[in-house]
């Protein structure tokens, strides 16, 4: 099936185009894993609604970690890439 690139937007057949799924792969390396591990660790706890379940790692300015990372749960960090501000209502 084709559908737009997530990141650029071409038309491509898989979720990123083979220039942006480069891009993602070197982004989202063991050393960002090793920062996700960490952040998780040390507030394991969503920012915005407090839910202590399927937590991620979310960049304060994306791409770079070294600038400031936030723990979010995967519903608010959706709705921050999306789009919303602040926690999800009723969370």
């Amino acid at each position: 099936m084709r559908r737009p690139c997530l990141d650029c937007k071409r038309i491509t057949t898989s979720t990123r185009c083979p220039t942006c799924q480069r891009t993602y792969r070197a982004r989202y390396n063991s050393e960002w894993q090793r920062t996700s591990r960490a952040a998780r660790a040390a507030q394991p706890w969503c920012d915005w609604c407090h839910a202590t379940t399927d937590l991620v790692a979310d960049h304060l300015i994306p791409g770079r970690p070294d600038l400031g990372v936030r723990t979010l749960c995967r519903a608010c960090n959706t709705r921050r890439v999306t789009g919303g501000a602040g926690p999800l209502p009723g969370r």
